[in-house]
């Protein structure tokens, strides 16, 4: 089976963590047996272009199992979304003729989140007859209320897809309200690099959370940041370790000074994908306080450690996060937050890592989710030879 991916944002250098879910995914499908390839038209807006390199024209390239064509180009539209995805689709025209001449024809397309790659994906079936599948990610759907012109476009998006994939329940159910089609869950997966680390040992001081995302508002990082302040006050020996950049470092910096709590919050930065798995690993607990998420990567990669998980009833992790391995709390709540993380601390002992990596595995490694959509897949392109 040839399957093909057709990602609307993919990892644009070794190491970017953009995307690097989908990336992922094509891995796990290529290591399952599958011929793989991902056809991505990488527009870089001026930031960008300039700082990971000005390159212009196809490239192709063996990405370990994944056959991978690129168009590069400089997007002039960032802020055009109609202009913008005319010239995504340009772009991604380029490099599908590539892809094709020199990998051959694909027995079936899957795309990673409808805008812009679900036009494409649309456009290629009407002239190959060639069955797509759709997977959403973005959470522009949960915390955004599209317009009737906008629904309109995504609903006929679905209806022409063989298969809808939402990445949690309550988000196959948003996506359900909104596009008047099925939508069927199946997670994202979690990495082999997490699952074949060393589990996490709760065998030191001080008890150290850990909290991965993009510092941008509605990952709340201030309600972590609160949350360890009144775990202090409380005389719990607790640190916390940030891990990722962005909008908000600044202000969390200031407000880390404000709450004298600069000898126990490290902010650590970007960290490279290969790395993570060592630099979570030092944690003993994973944190996570978005106000909302289609999913929850992070969660799943501490679980792989054999990290219990706090988070807050956000989307997905709703869907990931059971009494086993963790705890959820309302959004924007530290002081439950921090009852949560004293409760876990005061029964250690029942979060093994081995049984937490055990139920990861079972519900997120690659063999499941790859089982799943190998069945979508042979049942998507039967159908469309009958």
């Amino acid at each position: 089976m040839h399957v093909l991916i057709l990602p609307s944002w993919y990892p644009r250098y070794d190491g970017d963590a953009e995307g690097s879910f989908f990336r992922d995914q094509a891995q796990a499908l290529a290591d399952s047996g599958l011929t793989v390839g991902v056809v991505f038209a990488d527009l870089r807006g001026p930031r960008r272009y300039f700082r990971w390199g000005r390159q212009s024209g196809i490239s192709v390239r063996q990405d370990e199992s994944i056959n991978e064509v690129r168009s590069h180009g400089f997007n002039w539209f960032s802020r055009d979304a109609a202009r913008y995805e005319k010239l995504w689709l340009r772009h991604a025209e380029k490099a599908f003729a590539t892809y094709v001449d020199r990998f051959g024809m694909p027995d079936i397309l899957h795309v990673h989140s409808m805008e812009p790659a679900g036009s494409f994906a649309v456009r290629i079936a009407d002239r190959c007859g060639m069955p797509f599948v759709i997977t959403e990610h973005s959470t522009f759907f949960l915390h955004s209320e599209p317009s009737a012109t906008h629904r309109q476009k995504i609903g006929i998006l679905a209806a022409q897809s063989s298969c809808n994939i939402a990445v949690s329940p309550m988000f196959s159910a948003r996506l359900t309200n909104l596009t008047h089609c099925d939508w069927q869950y199946v997670p994202n997966i979690v990495s082999e690099r997490f699952l074949s680390a060393p589990t996490v040992t709760h065998d030191k001081e001080p008890f150290r959370l850990v909290s991965v995302a993009l510092l941008s508002k509605h990952k709340r990082m201030d309600v972590v940041i609160d949350a360890v302040a009144a775990l202090r006050n409380r005389g719990r020996n607790v640190a916390l370790t940030i891990i990722g950049d962005g909008s908000e470092r600044a202000r969390l910096e200031r407000m880390v000074g404000d709450l004298v709590l600069t000898e126990v919050v490290e902010f650590a930065g970007r960290v490279a994908l290969a790395d993570m798995p060592k630099a979570m690993g030092t944690g003993d607990l994973l944190v996570s306080a978005s106000d909302f998420e289609t999913f929850g990567v992070t969660l799943i990669e501490g679980m792989a450690l054999g990290m219990p998980v706090v988070a807050t009833r956000s989307g997905g992790p709703d869907s990931i996060v059971t009494s086993d391995v963790g705890t959820l709390v309302p959004l924007g709540d530290p002081i439950a937050l921090a009852d949560a993380v004293a409760a876990i601390m005061d029964n250690i002992e029942r979060y093994r890592p081995a049984d937490i990596r055990t139920h990861c595995d079972a519900r997120f490694s690659p063999r499941t989710v790859c089982r799943s959509l190998t069945t979508i897949y042979a049942e998507a392109i039967a159908n469309a030879r009958r």
